[in-house]
């Protein structure tokens, strides 16, 4: 019977891209972050605010280039999900890190009270040159220490190693809604 604040930073997939509602077709399935305010609202009977700051092409340093736009969101909990367009442009996870924990930094300053979940990156299309397979994992393994280390208000939804049972038993193409770097809702 609560209310929470959800802020959510990202990239194209936390915006919306190739969520058949985002682009007005049918099914009409929301993007991912509605999707998780919808189901804790139904869940725990809870108001949620989701703030979504996704924006198409962003990197984990994109946040911290406009801290107006968010640092003052004082969320219950907030949402990282970077890792795509970081992976397809560093060389190793060392800058991405040291931007999601600023950004975390940034956040408990303003509000120490709230709780975190980072979110690992799905992989890319392998025969894409810009997200090679290696720097997905490495990604995700550099996220997933870092949480572990971060203390009891930080959680890890490991979405690289999901992704990769996934394509166990379909192909990328089924999976994806442009055959690049974006989950469809089929």
């Amino acid at each position: 019977g609560g209310a929470m604040r959800i802020s959510w930073l990202g990239d194209s997939i936390s915006e919306g891209y190739n969520a058949s509602g985002y682009h007005g077709f049918p099914p009409f399935q929301p993007p991912f972050a509605e999707l998780v305010a919808r189901h804790l609202e139904e869940r725990f009977r809870l108001s949620v605010e989701l703030r979504n700051h996704g924006l198409s092409g962003a990197r984990s340093e994109y946040p911290l280039a406009c801290l107006e736009k968010w640092s003052g969101d004082c969320p219950d909990l907030q949402v990282i999900a970077f890792g795509m367009n970081d992976f397809a442009v560093l060389d190793n996870a060392e800058k991405y890190l040291a931007n999601i924990r600023e950004i975390v930094r940034i956040v408990q300053s303003a509000s120490p009270e709230t709780e975190f979940l980072l979110i690992a990156s799905m992989s890319g299309n392998p025969k894409w040159n810009n997200t090679p397979l290696e720097k997905a994992e490495e990604f995700s393994l550099a996220l997933r220490r870092f949480a572990a280390g971060a203390g009891e208000h930080v959680a890890f939804a490991d979405l690289f190693s999901l992704w990769q049972r996934l394509l166990k038993r379909k192909t990328f193409m089924d999976l994806t809604g442009n055959g690049v770097n974006h989950p469809n809702d089929f």
